[in-house]
């Protein structure tokens, strides 16, 4: 019986082992910089939509408080 079949894989095949490592780790890299562009996005509509709101709200305040009758809601 020939054990040359059971024999540890060549250079050859290891090297292409390594070269499926090499694209999986270029798949992680590549999907973990969509996720932080992904989350980049996202922090900065949270960020204007809070300013936006701070805005608003500052305007509102002062709209109340600073300019006598321009209040929409009517207060009697």
């Amino acid at each position: 019986m020939s054990t040359a079949s059971n024999s540890t894989p060549s250079t050859e095949n290891r090297n292409g082992q390594y070269a499926k490592f090499d694209e999986y780790v270029d798949y992680q890299v590549s999907r973990t910089g969509s996720h932080i562009k992904a989350n980049d996005l996202l922090t900065t509509a949270v960020g204007i939509s809070t300013i936006f709101l701070g805005y608003l709200l500052l305007f509102i305040l002062c709209d109340h408080w600073l300019i006598k009758g321009a209040s929409v809601i009517s207060h009697g």
